[in-house]
């Protein structure tokens, strides 16, 4: 039997938590204490993360592994859901909406990262920016150096020298999951839906996206918004790609309205 993480809290309309690369449903803990009493929220640890096993098969992992996961956590509340995701919980939750479009209210998401869309853009800079990363995590972790893995990641996404800032358990705790992260990267690019598989949702979708850090997941945000629809997308000043983590109340406000108009609209 596969191990899974969860937090199962509150009760109202059910809300899917999908967290980060290299996190996991921790991240959401300052949200989940936000939307207590209004909604019942489920933070999931997707595969290799918190209490979550690594995939059984990793040679063959691609993103509908991670979705038939979101698949098992619908099954489990038998109602329709909204899902909230960052980073590659993003790009889940996109998969998941188009794989049940019928169970999925609302999407709310920060920064996913849908690189696929730049290859098929043709953002080589984006492409190969992504590359040369996972050239240099992949080189590491199977040199057994996963610390320095975890640091070149972390580095990355949040600046040169947050990863010195972090504290011991953190960095365990990265260099413990950044195996998992190549996985994820393989599976992103592996992705085979395009433009017109997004375009195609019906569901309210919202985004933000910052205007700090690395423009990679920004560009490939504001890709996803041509195809959506521009209102879709709304750029949070001052912040960066791991601003739900960074920036919690800010990236919680944004998402909260989100699900009060989804709300209001019904």
């Amino acid at each position: 039997l596969m191990r899974i993480g969860l937090d199962d809290s509150g009760c109202g309309e059910p809300v899917v938590l999908l967290h980060s690369s290299c996190y996991s449903r921790r991240q959401w803990r300052p949200l989940i204490r936000q939307m207590s009493g209004r909604y019942r929220t489920l933070a999931l640890d997707m595969y290799g993360y918190g209490e979550t096993d690594f995939p059984q098969n990793p040679e063959t992992f691609t993103i509908q592994d991670e979705v038939a996961l979101v698949g098992l956590l619908l099954d489990r509340v038998g109602e329709t859901v909204h899902l909230v995701g960052h980073s590659y919980g993003g790009a889940v939750a996109l998969a998941a909406a188009l794989q049940h479009p019928d169970r999925i209210r609302s999407l709310t998401l920060h920064e996913p990262v849908v690189f696929h869309l730049a290859r098929l853009a043709g953002l080589t800079d984006v492409t190969e920016g992504i590359g040369r990363m996972a050239a240099e995590l992949t080189e590491k972790v199977q040199a057994g150096l996963l610390a320095a893995a975890a640091q070149v990641f972390i580095d990355y996404w949040r600046g040169a020298g947050t990863w010195e800032k972090l504290p011991q358990k953190g960095q365990r705790e990265a260099a413990r999951v950044i195996s998992k992260v190549l996985l994820e990267l393989r599976a992103i690019f592996g992705t085979s839906y395009g433009f017109e598989e997004y375009g195609a949702l019906q569901q309210p979708i919202y985004m933000t996206a910052g205007t700090t850090g690395r423009s990679a997941a920004q560009q490939v945000t504001k890709l996803l918004a041509r195809v959506l629809g521009d209102e879709s997308l709304y750029f949070v000043s001052g912040v960066g790609h791991m601003a739900p983590v960074t920036h919690p109340r800010l990236i919680n406000t944004h998402i909260m309205a989100h699900l009060e108009q989804q709300a209001a609209s019904s």
